[in-house]
C-alpha cells in the first residue's frame, strides 16, 4: 500500500505520505512527531480499506481481522459491518505485562525473521498510549494474556457459549503449537 524508500530518500521527498513510515521508524531510537503524526495518519488509511473491503468478505462467510484497532471507532464500524451481515462479532484482545513486552521487544531487535518493525519501548508506550481499551465494547471479548496464558472472557452474555468455547480453545491451542515449535510464547 505504501512505498519502500530509505530515510534519505524521505527526508528529501515532498510526498512522505506515500511512503511505508513505520517500517522506516520503528527500527529507530526516536520517531519525531510529525512523522509520527504521518505514521498515525497512514494507519488510519489502512483501517479505512479495512472497513472498505470488510462488508464484502462479510457477505461470503466469517471473516478474522488482525490488527491492532486501537480506536473504539474503528472497532464499532467492524461490530456493525459483521451484525449487518448477520454475523455475531468477537474480540481477541492478546496482551502482556510490560515486563513481557520488554523482554520480547529486547528478542525482537534481534531477529530478522519478525515481521513487526515496533523494537523498543519508546514506540510501543507511544502506541499504548493511544490505544482505546475494549473492555466497555458491546462484543464479547475474550482477553489472553500471552505472558501467562489466562484466558478471561468479558460480555459472555452477548455472544453464543458453544462459540466462545470454541475461540478459546483455538486461542490455546494456537498458543500451545507457538510454544511447541519456537520454544516461546506467543509474541
Amino acid at each position: 500500500m505504501f512505498e519502500h524508500c530509505t530515510l534519505e530518500q524521505l527526508l528529501k521527498s515532498n510526498e512522505p505520505i506515500k511512503y511505508d513510515l513505520q517500517r522506516i521508524f520503528d527500527p529507530l531510537p526516536s520517531i519525531p512527531d510529525n512523522y509520527q503524526q504521518l505514521i498515525w495518519k497512514q494507519s488510519d488509511i489502512v483501517y479505512e480499506e479495512v472497513m472498505r473491503r470488510t462488508p464484502v468478505l462479510l457477505s461470503r462467510n466469517s471473516v478474522v481481522l488482525d490488527g491492532s484497532f486501537s480506536r473504539r471507532k474503528t472497532r464499532e464500524e467492524i461490530y456493525s459491518a459483521a451484525k449487518l451481515a448477520g454475523h455475531r462479532p468477537y474480540l481477541i484482545q492478546c496482551v502482556a505485562s510490560e515486563e513481557v513486552i520488554s523482554k520480547r521487544l529486547k528478542k525482537r531487535a534481534s531477529s530478522t525473521e519478525d515481521l513487526s518493525y515496533v523494537v523498543t519501548m519508546d514506540v510501543y508506550l507511544k502506541v499504548k498510549e493511544r490505544f482505546e481499551d475494549p473492555a466497555s465494547d458491546s462484543v464479547t471479548m475474550l482477553r489472553y494474556d500471552s505472558g501467562n496464558g489466562d484466558v478471561i472472557v468479558h460480555n459472555a452474555q452477548l455472544g453464543d457459549q458453544t462459540e466462545i468455547s470454541v475461540i478459546e480453545r483455538v486461542v490455546r491451542t494456537r498458543a500451545a503449537e507457538h510454544r511447541r515449535t519456537t520454544g516461546r510464547r506467543t509474541p
